[in-house]
Parts: C-alpha cells; structure tokens; sequence
C-alpha cells in the first residue's frame, strides 16, 4: 500500500504508492488525497510522477490529472507549487535525457570511426 517516504518541515508523513493505489484499485485521486489528508499525510509527489510517466502517461496529462484532486484536498497553493515543481522536473528531466542520447549518439560514431581506423596504422608509426 503507502510507503513512507519522509515528512514534511510542517510534519505531515510523506508517502509514495499513490500512483499504483490510483491505477490498480481504480480509487479516484481526490478520495486518495482527502484520506491521506485527513490522516496528516501528503503524497510523493516525484514518486507520483515517475510511476506515472514510467507506466505511460504523458506529463502533461500527469498534470492535468493532479490539478483539480489537489486543489480540492490541499488548496489552491498547494496545487500551483506541486504542478510548478513537477512541470520544472520533467523539463529539466527531459534536457538531460536528450543530452545523454547526444552523448550516446557521440560516442557511437567515435566507435564507429575507431572500428574503421582499426587495423591501419598511422603515418607517423
């Protein structure tokens, strides 16, 4: 079920297992988030996202989903911080994945240019 994964500076628990409660029990967001606020608790909300897009949903749809079910359990604050903080996470998620397939990309040519050196000696040997 919950896993507790930290708590908050104003001592709410912090929990992951949201998402899989959300997708394998069918339970709707807003009853899962009233629950856990009513028992001072607050969802991962990065765990909540990972699991998301690693079943996947698009972040943007991960978003459109959270809004209203956190407005409703945690306020509007709540909602406008959690859906900034997870938009900056995936785009700054996103950048690293394309710099780390242009690295891979780099590197594959390399080895490419080095499997066609292979065997030649230089000028200079």
């Amino acid at each position: 079920m919950f896993k507790i994964t930290g708590k908050t500076t104003d001592g709410k628990i912090v929990v992951k297992g949201v998402y899989k409660m959300y997708e394998t029990d069918g339970l709707p967001l807003d009853v899962i988030f009233g629950f856990l606020n009513e028992n001072n608790a607050i969802p991962d909300w990065l765990w909540f996202f990972i699991e998301a897009t690693e079943a996947g949903m698009k972040p943007e749809r991960i978003l459109s989903k959270l809004e209203h079910p956190i407005a409703d359990s945690y306020g509007p604050e709540m909602r406008d911080v959690v859906i900034k903080k997870l938009r900056c996470f995936y785009t700054l998620h996103d950048k690293r994945m394309k710099i780390r397939e242009e690295a891979l990309d780099k590197l594959a040519k390399l080895g490419q240019e080095f499997d066609a050196d292979d065997g030649k000696q230089s000028p200079d040997s």
